[in-house]
């Protein structure tokens, strides 16, 4: 399983995941860890979506 890490200008931090099932299917998890601003304090906020192809 490898992994790729991806930053972008707004302070988005992207975590790529492949998951190889076999040669005829394939499922990618991204992670995404978004830092915002909420009443003067920082927080994270973690979130993850599912791919199938």
């Amino acid at each position: 399983m490898k992994k790729i890490l991806r930053k972008n200008s707004s302070l988005i931090t992207k975590l790529h995941k492949g998951l190889v099932v076999n040669a005829l299917e394939c499922d990618e998890l991204h992670f995404q860890l978004i830092t915002s601003e909420v009443n003067g304090l920082l927080r994270d906020e973690y979130g993850k979506q599912l791919i199938t192809t």
